[in-house]
């Protein structure tokens, strides 16, 4: 692209002598100085202009496992109905694509924000409460806190089936397949995304489950799971 004035919003800071020479934006309104390289210039080409002539430099690449989501999921079963509580803790890169999202809707109520960024995923679910941290404070990581509801079908003498939303898995993780790709993909920003998912019964109830420990991995991504229960909850 051809450079132009329109374009000319940020202010890149360059640091020779930190970590063999370090690019940093202060101008970021959403990223943190801690978190490098900047976000939209990691791999990029960068020409450092001095007096004595110019130079040619590669502006690092993203280490892996960067940005982490840790999603932290605890179901209830109350009766006719499933209590879901949410912690969801993001950082670096994908802290910041978030932060921008919920301070650019900052003037309506957070649950507002929240329910349009869940979008068709909260069909049956009522969002109870939320409430977000880490908005201002960029070198720390932003959590967002939720409480859902949802109705459930009365329980069977052997079974009772819970839809349990998983919205941060199918965002960040459900990729499309596409068969016979014919052209090179790369993930930008890659991510370290860990889940904990905890069903609670009513004292009377014997929970249970089905399936077992599994571990997948391939060029693109690994994928490990655990399952156990220990004092009725799964």
């Amino acid at each position: 692209t051809i450079p132009s004035l329109d374009q000319f919003n940020h202010m890149i800071v360059y640091l020779p002598n930190y970590k063999g020479g370090t690019f940093f934006d202060p101008t970021q309104k959403e990223f943190g100085l801690s978190a490098l390289p900047p976000l939209y210039l990691e791999g990029q080409t960068a020409v450092l202009v001095k007096e004595d002539g110019h130079k040619i430099l590669q502006i690092k690449p993203p280490e892996k496992n960067l940005s982490k989501i840790i999603v932290d999921r605890e179901v209830t079963l109350e009766g006719d109905k499933a209590v879901i509580r949410e912690m969801i803790r993001w950082t670096d890169y994908h802290a910041a694509f978030v932060r921008g999202y919920f301070r650019r809707h900052s003037a309506r109520p957070l649950g507002e924000s929240v329910q349009e960024l869940m979008g068709s995923e909260l069909g049956g679910l009522t969002l109870k409460s939320a409430k977000l941290k880490g908005l201002e404070d960029l070198d720390e990581p932003l959590q967002l806190d939720i409480a859902l509801e949802i109705k459930v079908d009365a329980p069977s003498e052997q079974s009772q089936a819970i839809r349990i939303p998983a919205y941060w898995e199918k965002q960040y993780i459900g990729y499309q397949s596409m068969e016979k790709r014919r052209t090179p993909f790369q993930i930008e920003y890659p991510i370290q995304m860990k889940r904990k998912l905890r069903v609670r019964g009513p004292r009377n109830v014997v929970m249970s489950f089905s399936g077992k420990n599994r571990s997948v991995s391939n060029d693109f991504f690994r994928y490990d799971a655990k399952l156990q229960s220990e004092k009725g909850v799964l």
